[in-house]
């Protein structure tokens, strides 16, 4: 990939850059060796881009609307660190993507957790940004909630996201009385999926990129297309329920601990035992390198479907980020994954 950042340090255009490097080419200079030096690479690399010099060649192809994002979601999907709780993130949703929609009033709240909510003549709707398991703390966000939403048709949002801890805890007592209660009488706890994340957070980069102009696409453009796109979301949480709110998040039951005597339960990624969802094993790793180390360069569809479970992608992306040979490449339609030699 050194050769794509040296393009890319030319500034020069997504598809010049794809037709430099297609994986074609770069697969077809490993048929007769699996590996060749550096300088040969390069010398190879001059030749192919003084010949695409010559060829008069297609415009490059600018990105739709609908690519961009899909681009931005790969990249985002393709690094687990970009799928934690952002609060940034969650507080430009509730305050800039929801600014106009259905004639709402944006506005930021002098109380306590509750900062910003969408006001309209019949209701409202507040919102928290809380990424902490506190219990003293979700019982006043409880109560201040409870307030907010007493004799009116309003209620309070509370987003978490998969990386943070279930609310209420397991041993909160006192605590998830109060919360069930609250959750009966406006609070809401909004349990975003990944793939919620990714888009959100996707979406929040894509406007930021079009501010800093990299991307060729007007600022004002994409976030009027990004309203398009989330008016589902935007419709989903300015609904008043007349119903109550299901129950708040269920923390999973804890494995019991080890008796005194007995070791603690091997860990499956040492042992070759089925992992977890978000781990994949040693054996699956070995798969993978396998599978790479011949490839060189592979579509991650491909990769599991060596692994025999498309259900794996999380698991697989985040083994890629921390193996020093392995590394992804998003675009808009898929992931590449590469093998480097260190």
């Amino acid at each position: 990939m050194l050769l794509v950042k040296r393009l890319q340090d030319f500034r020069l255009d997504n598809g010049a850059v794809d037709q430099f490097i297609d994986p074609a080419w770069l697969l077809s200079q490993f048929k007769a060796q699996h590996s060749i030096g550096v300088r040969h690479l390069l010398t190879r690399a001059s030749a192919r881009f003084r010949e695409l010099q010559r060829q008069p060649g297609p415009a490059p192809k600018l990105l739709t609307m609908e690519e961009a994002f899909a681009l931005e979601v790969n990249k985002v999907r393709a690094k687990p660190a970009l799928h934690q709780y952002n609060q940034d993130c969650l507080m430009w949703f509730t305050q800039v993507l929801s600014n106009g929609f259905d004639g709402v009033t944006v506005k930021k709240s002098k109380n306590r957790y509750f900062s910003t909510h969408w006001e309209w003549k019949d209701r409202a709707v507040y919102f928290a940004s809380e990424g902490g398991d506190n219990n003293g703390r979700w019982r006043a966000m409880a109560k201040e909630a409870v307030a907010l939403a007493a004799g009116t048709r309003s209620y309070a949002i509370v987003f978490r996201t998969p990386d943070l801890k279930p609310i209420p805890g397991l041993r909160w007592a006192a605590a998830r009385q109060v919360i069930d209660q609250a959750c009966q009488k406006g609070l809401r706890i909004e349990r975003l999926s990944l793939d919620e994340v990714c888009e959100l957070h996707a979406a929040r980069e894509f406007y930021s990129n079009a501010l800093q102009g990299n991307v060729d696409i007007a600022p004002a453009d994409v976030l009027a297309w990004l309203k398009v796109r989330f008016r589902p979301w935007l419709e989903k949480y300015s609904t008043v329920r007349d119903r109550p709110a299901a129950k708040p998040d269920a923390e999973p039951p804890r494995s019991p601990e080890p008796t005194a005597g007995k070791p603690p339960k091997s860990d499956p990624i040492k042992t070759g035992a089925p992992p977890g969802p978000d781990r994949l094993s040693e054996m699956q790793l070995g798969r993978v390198v396998d599978h790479m180390k011949k490839r060189l360069l592979d579509d991650v569809n491909e990769v599991l479907n060596v692994l025999g479970s498309p259900s794996l992608k999380d698991a697989l992306l985040a083994e890629v980020e921390k193996h020093p040979n392995l590394k992804a490449h998003p675009g808009p339609q898929t992931i590449y994954l590469q093998w480097r030699i260190a």
